[in-house]
């Protein structure tokens, strides 16, 4: 399978170890019979696959996404899959979470949905469950939790 990248930083040292090539976002969308998207959601990659992007794009071709539902324009999603733009969307995350009922997605047959669970792998769940454990143990020990959600901080009364 030939495996094509985009990122913002070219990383060509691991091109030849991976045999991935990379492209420019635009050729990549053009090129892809399956786009995943694994990239953290920020000011310039919110809504950074929208119309114009699907419109680049084979119409055999699916959009997967597993990092974050706004790096995706939702209504330029929606347009493009329920008139067959592209081939289709597989979608772990969304815009809203959990999806709402009437999300118009909810009614076309070429999505795949999963409840945000693509990092649920069993070392994750055990590594939580070993961190949960470890910080009921420094509670137990008179210690502050590592990863308290709640710890109320002590105010200075006067």
């Amino acid at each position: 399978m030939r495996v094509l990248y985009f990122d913002v930083v070219r990383k060509t040292d691991l091109e030849s170890q991976l045999r991935v090539e990379y492209q420019s976002l635009k050729e990549l969308l053009k090129q892809s019979d399956i786009v995943v998207i694994a990239c953290p959601l920020t000011n310039d990659t919110r809504h950074m696959i929208g119309e114009e992007e699907f419109a680049s794009m084979k119409n055999s071709a699916f959009l997967i996404n597993v990092a974050r539902g706004e790096i995706v324009d939702h209504e330029a999603m929606v347009q493009a899959v329920r008139h067959r733009v592209i081939g289709g969307v597989g979608l772990d995350v969304f815009n809203k979470e959990p999806i709402p009922v009437d999300d118009p997605l909810l009614g076309l047959d070429n999505i795949i949905l999963t409840p945000h669970l693509s990092a649920n792998t069993i070392e994750c769940r055990r590594r939580m469950a070993l961190t949960v454990a470890e910080d009921v143990l420094r509670v137990l020990h008179g210690q502050t939790p590592r990863y308290a959600v709640n710890l109320q901080t002590p105010t200075a009364t006067s």
